[in-house]
């Protein structure tokens, strides 16, 4: 894929206002809580926007610990450090410029150092 395209690719799923399929979106949920050695939640909730989900938190009795450092923060750093070993710093280099992250500058709509991998 050449770097435009992945570029492309990664800000539009970025951007993407659809509906979700909540499904999809319920399994990787459930399998990124296993794959971090976590159970899986009982149930998944949904908001139809950023400010009805901290209304929808405020609201929760038991919202229970944050599990992000396991199931985003730690598989991320892991599989970034993985990929360096494995391409190199020069590949590393050519990877992260063809995936959107170009100059030290973020690309996309993502925080400085989030960008697609």
């Amino acid at each position: 894929m050449n770097r435009t395209t992945a570029q492309d690719k990664w800000r539009a799923v970025a951007a993407a206002t659809g509906p979700a399929d909540r499904a999809a979106a319920e399994a990787g949920v459930r399998l990124a809580y296993r794959t971090a050695g976590l159970t899986e939640p009982r149930r998944v909730l949904w908001a139809d926007s950023p400010l009805a989900a901290v209304a929808l938190l405020d609201g929760l009795a038991d919202r229970g610990r944050s599990v992000r450092e396991e199931v985003r923060t730690r598989p991320w750093a892991e599989e970034r450090r993985r990929l360096h070993d494995a391409l190199g710093p020069a590949g590393w280099a050519a990877h992260w410029q063809t995936t959107g992250r170009c100059s030290g500058t973020s690309t996309g709509p993502w925080p400085t150092g989030y960008g697609p991998r």
